[in-house]
């Protein structure tokens, strides 16, 4: 039997529970790992930074809010493999009383047209170099149960990226599969990806030809991460630009490695990473800004990042791509797209529903 049906069982007493919990793999790990706290809701801290000197998993959204902030799940448990999955959440009974996940409704082409106009117009003047436009789409549940049909959607095949699985009362219930590593540091290196631009992906082969457009999409990021690690005095080795497979996508990827010795304040260095160009824009700052007053779209935690934080150990953390979120009666799929001067409003539209088709095929 698939490791993804095995875990159906564990996967639905977690959630039926209402407990603060993640499940994941990262990189080319075949077991998952399971934390959950036993008692009591997950940290909710006021922004990034505060991840200084914490370990934990966290789920961060692309603009902290009162509505959603930083959340850290407390590791009181934390196993890895099926058997200690199994063992972990045998004796976890149901909440006497559950909250209803939240509904944030669903998007409309209007709206992203409308939205698209916007950033368009702002890059052809020149007044930022890139801007990237998000868009959410729901599909109605099947009847059954809470969990029912959640274990095959991941965890199944090889994840070069993150798989997870994560809840808490404030968030919700996300999912997905992202390739978008933000900060990976073990043995004292630091490490992270520049990964933008996109195309579909043929049979069994990467594309060979970029057009300029995705190439200075993809540069545009690799360009920012050399001057924010530079900045701040790291001293970032390049690896790249190539292309990578993501699902049905190809992306161009450049590596970075750099020195990470002392691990304190990994809150602050994430702060400065996030959120790169790949998700917002560039000049960052400025496309941060447009995006919260044009966009018209709460992203919530999609965009933002998500994975193990231990600065005493290994920390894997991944921006959050490719993802879902759970709500009533529905569940929402979340993508975006960097927007040029080159850009087609249409172009734009059917590339993130290629984005979310392998995870929207398996709801229709």
């Amino acid at each position: 039997m698939r490791l993804s049906a095995l875990l159906r069982e564990p996967l639905e007493r977690l959630i039926a529970a209402g407990t603060s919990f993640a499940m994941w793999r990262a990189g080319e790990e075949e077991e998952p790992r399971l934390v959950m706290q036993t008692d009591g809701g997950s940290e909710a801290l006021p922004d990034v930074f505060a991840l200084n000197g914490r370990s934990g998993f966290v789920l961060a959204p692309f603009r902290v809010t009162d509505a959603c902030p930083v959340m850290l799940i407390r590791p009181d448990v934390c196993v890895s493999g099926l058997a200690g999955i199994l063992r972990a959440t045998r004796s976890l009974a149901p909440a006497a009383t559950s909250v209803a996940p939240a509904d944030p409704g669903e998007d409309t082409k209007a709206r992203y047209r409308a939205a698209f106009d916007l950033f368009h117009s702002a890059v052809s003047r020149g007044e930022l170099m890139k801007l990237v436009l998000a868009r959410r789409h729901a599909v109605a549940l099947r009847p059954g149960p809470g969990g029912a049909g959640m274990g095959p959607v991941i965890f199944y095949g090889k994840c070069r990226g993150l798989d997870y699985i994560c809840h808490t009362p404030q968030s919700g219930l996300w999912m997905g599969r992202t390739p978008e590593r933000l900060l990976t540091v073990a043995d004292g290196v630091g490490r992270t990806v520049a990964l933008a631009g996109t195309m579909p992906a043929p049979a069994g082969l990467n594309p060979d030809a970029w057009d300029a457009k995705n190439r200075r999409e993809q540069a545009y990021v690799a360009e920012f991460i050399t001057r924010c690690l530079s900045d701040h005095g790291y001293a970032p080795e390049a690896d790249g630009p190539r292309p990578v497979r993501a699902g049905n996508v190809v992306h161009l990827c450049t590596d970075f490695a750099f020195p990470l010795r002392h691990t304190h304040r990994l809150g602050t260095l994430l702060a400065y990473l996030h959120p790169t160009p790949a998700v917002c824009g560039y000049p960052k700052e400025e496309a941060y800004r447009f995006i919260a007053e044009h966009e018209g779209l709460d992203r919530r935690y999609y965009a933002g990042f998500l994975g193990w934080l231990d600065p005493a150990g290994r920390t894997d953390l991944y921006v959050n791509l490719r993802c879902m979120e759970w709500g009533a009666g529905a569940v929402h799929f979340y993508a975006g797209g960097g927007i040029m001067p080159e850009s087609e409003w249409r172009s734009e539209w059917n590339e993130t529903a290629l984005k979310m088709r392998p995870l929207t095929n398996y709801f229709q």
